[in-house]
């Protein structure tokens, strides 16, 4: 199996606040102690951006913040300038840093050629790979060029004669 080329950095801009969260003050310091940008917009509105990549330290940090202000409603989160759901983005950043302490790089199988949610976002995500090595739901027989669903027991047919 060739391994997974990582794409480059991406970059993910956490936007969050204004906020009655005693909390808001410790994620903006967080912020500006671990982003590699942070900038008030207006009062009380900070945006926060991050480059991941292949340092799994980054996710980390960036997952943290994440987890402090991704309850707040005014909270959006950007990932290469697109809008992200904030719950795929921190699957993403789990599954990434995981992949990245434990291998690496990333390691996972896909259901479907286009790779789950969290994917899109990952810097991690070769689609080639992914096309090369999805995996079924349901594994598929090949039996004289038609293709079959594998069944649950072997029929009898199977094993007459």
């Amino acid at each position: 199996m060739r391994p997974m080329a990582a794409r480059v950095e991406v970059r993910v801009t956490v936007s969050f606040g204004p906020s009655p969260s005693p909390l808001l003050a410790h994620a903006v310091s967080y912020a500006i102690e671990h982003a590699q940008a942070t900038e008030q917009l207006r009062s009380g509105v900070w945006e926060a951006t991050f480059r991941i990549g292949a340092d799994e330290q980054a996710y980390g940090e960036l997952r943290h913040l994440l987890s402090m202000v991704h309850g707040w409603k005014s909270t959006r989160v950007e990932v290469d300038g697109s809008i992200e759901y904030r719950q795929v983005v921190i699957s993403m950043l789990h599954c990434a840093r995981q992949w990245l302490r434990s291998k690496g790089r990333c390691g996972a199988r896909f259901t479907s050629q286009a790779g789950a949610p969290r994917c899109a976002a990952c810097p991690l995500y070769d689609a080639g790979f992914a096309a090369e090595f999805w995996v079924p739901l349901q594994p598929v027989l090949l039996l004289d060029g038609d293709a079959e669903e594998v069944p649950n027991y072997i029929p009898e047919e199977w094993t007459e004669g």
